[in-house]
């Protein structure tokens, strides 16, 4: 073999490390040179959630100002209002759909103040995505209810 000649192996090796170099330059150089586009806390996001047909004794350790907890760690946000009111059913006596108020159960409206992570059109919080209509577990480090969010504000 004579030295200075390429084989078909040394074109490959040669082709594969371009590839590498072009696949690396593009994911980091993409999006105008940044490698992500998330901001952590950086925008005050307000939403609310509703949850419906609770105990009255879990809503009890509901509390202005509790931190909200999420993986097993406190979470940049907090409670800043809700509202308990008795849960209703529709039940049908006699031939008329009548709402009944249930003394037993109540339902919650939350308002949350956050710090989501945002990336793009996505807000995450606490491993939850924020937006209107998602399941959304409102939880403290006293109480927790699964609830629908149903607006948020910027």
């Amino acid at each position: 073999m004579r030295k200075g000649k390429f084989n078909i192996i040394d074109v490959i090796v040669v082709l594969l490390v371009l590839a590498l170099v072009s696949v690396v330059g593009w994911y980091f150089l993409r999006d105008g040179g940044s490698t992500t586009t998330t901001k952590s806390g950086d925008n005050e996001v307000i939403f609310t959630v509703k949850a419906y047909e609770l105990e009255k004794d879990a809503v009890d350790q509901l509390k202005v100002g509790a931190p909200l907890v999420a993986l097993d760690t406190y979470q940049p946000g907090e409670i800043v209002a809700f509202e308990v009111t008795p849960s209703k059913s529709v039940e049908a006596i006699n031939g008329e759909l009548l709402v009944i108020e249930d003394y037993d159960k109540v339902d919650i409206t939350v308002t949350v103040k956050a710090y989501p992570n945002i990336q793009r059109a996505y807000m995450d919080f606490g491993n939850q995505q924020i937006i209107v209509g998602n399941p959304y577990w409102v939880k403290t480090d006293a109480m927790h209810a699964e609830g629908i969010i149903v607006s948020i504000e910027d």
